[in-house]
C-alpha cells in the first residue's frame, strides 16, 4: 500500500521550489534595475526639456533682437560699431536706437534698455559661462556661448546644457 502512494504523488521536491524561487528572484530583481534605470533617464530628459523650454523664449528674442542690430553712430552704445563686448556685457544700438546691453548675473541672462535691466528667464534655470566674441568687420559677426542648467532636482538628475549661436548683423557696411 505505502509503495502504491510513493508512485502516483505529483508535486515539487524542495531543492525544485527553491531553484524556481531563485529564478523567479533574480527576474524580479533585475526587472526592477532596468525599471529604475528607465525612471532616471526619464527624470533627466523631463528636466532637459523644462531647460531648453525655458530658454527658448528667451534666446529666440535675443537672437532676433542681435541679428537686427545698427551702426552706433552717436557712439552713445556701441563706440561707432555694431557691437561691443566688455566683460562678456554685449553692448548695441537696436533699430528704434534704443542701448541695449545683454549680461548674466545672478544665474539669470538680463537685458537692459537704456540702463533699466529685467532678467529675461525664470529662477527654475541657471545660466553660467556667458562669453560673447565679436568680429565688426565688413560684415559683423557675433557668437555668444552659455552653459544652462536646471536649479529643480536632485544632482543625480542634473544635466549641463552648452550652447553656442553664431548670428550676423543685417547691416552691412561698404
Amino acid at each position: 500500500m505505502f509503495k502504491y502512494l510513493y508512485k502516483n504523488q505529483k508535486g515539487f521536491t524542495l531543492l525544485e521550489l527553491l531553484a524556481g524561487i531563485s529564478i523567479f528572484s533574480i527576474t524580479i530583481l533585475s526587472m526592477v534595475a532596468i525599471f529604475n534605470k528607465v525612471i532616471v533617464s526619464q527624470k533627466k530628459a523631463i528636466i532637459s526639456q523644462n531647460v531648453q523650454n525655458d530658454i527658448r523664449f528667451a534666446l529666440e528674442f535675443m537672437n532676433k533682437e542681435i541679428r537686427m542690430a545698427q551702426k552706433s553712430p552717436s557712439g552713445k552704445c556701441a563706440d561707432n560699431k555694431v557691437y561691443d563686448s566688455t566683460n562678456n556685457i554685449l553692448t548695441f544700438e537696436n533699430k528704434n536706437g534704443e542701448c541695449i546691453r545683454y549680461s548674466e548675473a545672478n544665474n539669470q541672462l538680463y537685458r537692459s534698455v537704456n540702463d533699466n535691466a529685467l532678467p529675461m528667464t525664470s529662477k527654475k534655470l541657471k545660466i553660467s559661462n556667458l562669453n560673447f566674441y565679436i568680429d565688426n568687420t565688413n560684415q559683423p559677426v557675433i557668437t555668444y556661448t552659455m552653459k544652462l542648467e536646471s536649479k529643480n532636482g536632485r544632482k543625480i538628475n542634473l544635466s549641463p546644457i552648452n550652447i553656442q549661436s553664431t548670428l550676423t548683423s543685417r547691416y552691412y557696411k561698404l
